[in-house]
């Protein structure tokens, strides 16, 4: 069994931290955000008029011990003529000694408005919370700090989201907070909160540009703001051709991190799409960078007097 030196398990721990003086970013972020917007946005839930599952699964930092690694899928399809949308997404994730496995319940209403659709969304989420403290090992025993449990500890942590979504056939722009409540998620049995969740705020917006018949230029944003933190987004700018093959580049502004993405359409239902991550930061010198692939399976929904004629989209 691996051991985790204990200035590696400080490093995870100031990763979940919050107290008054020191804010961390919680939250995940992921290279191909525009294929999996209901997870960030509950308000997105529906909005692809379809039944639509996800796989995701991304591998961070590969050659580091201890990286983070997350595995999901989602899952939504829209009711009642598209005006309402409903999903889930279930999904697991390991980082040194925390493992996590969570389970989000989404529901969107799809109002019609010039042009397209604005979408209200609520969120509802449960993470079971472990950390094994027995592959930790220090400089002195362990045992004499009392901030720090002993062996496998776990808890179970509920929370609830909300969000604003508006779409047209050509653009996408949403904001939303995916946890509203900061819950202990402190391991400790001193009875004292040393973390806790915090509020992240998202904003998401692109585009989709004609040119010509058949290529089309894709930008797109992902902003993502914690209070007393340093600022976060990706910037992104894919080309598509005849509405089957992409490929495009993002930079993300606050972890100094370059991404290179592509995508392709096997036929009507089956979307594929990969990523590779490298870091201009210090920790880039300890490994072999990020991958992230993402499965997509899409139906659409019998036409009815609210629905429209779609296809799959590459945002």
């Amino acid at each position: 069994m691996n051991k985790f030196p204990f200035h590696f398990f400080i490093f995870i721990f100031l990763l979940f931290s919050q107290t008054e003086a020191l804010y961390a970013q919680q939250e995940d972020a992921f290279a191909q955000f525009m294929y999996y917007k209901q997870a960030i946005n509950p308000a997105q839930t529906g909005s692809s008029q379809g039944i639509n599952i996800t796989g995701l699964v991304r591998n961070q930092w590969i050659g580091l011990s201890g990286a983070p690694k997350w595995q999901s899928l989602l899952f939504s399809m829209p009711l009642l003529n598209n005006r309402v949308g409903i999903g889930g997404n279930i999904y697991r994730h390991t980082i040194g000694i925390t493992r996590i496995t969570g389970l989000d319940g989404s529901y969107a209403y799809r109002i019609p408005v010039p042009r397209g659709f604005l979408s209200l969304g609520l969120q509802t989420s449960v993470r079971f919370m472990q950390q094994n403290f027995g592959l930790v090992t220090g400089t002195q025993p362990i045992e004499q700090d009392e901030s720090i449990p002993v062996g496998l500890q776990s808890k179970y942590v509920p929370n609830f989201g909300a969000g604003i979504y508006y779409e047209t056939k050509k653009a996408y722009a949403g904001i939303s907070v995916p946890r509203l409540l900061r819950s202990n998620i402190d391991f400790s049995d001193k009875g004292q909160w040393i973390t806790r969740e915090t509020q992240h705020y998202y904003f998401m917006a692109g585009v989709v540009i004609p040119l010509g018949e058949t290529w089309e230029l894709n930008p797109q944003t992902l902003w993502r703001y914690l209070p007393n933190a340093p600022f976060d987004a990706d910037l992104n700018i894919s080309a598509i051709f005849r509405r089957k093959i992409s490929g495009g580049i993002s930079y993300r502004i606050g972890s100094e991190t370059a991404i290179l993405a592509s995508g392709l359409q096997l036929g009507e239902h089956l979307h594929l799409g990969m990523a590779f991550e490298a870091s201009f930061s210090e920790i880039q010198k300890y490994n072999n960078g990020t991958a992230e692939v993402i499965i997509r399976y899409f139906l659409a929904s019998k036409k009815g007097e609210n629905a429209e004629a779609v296809t799959p989209r590459f945002y």
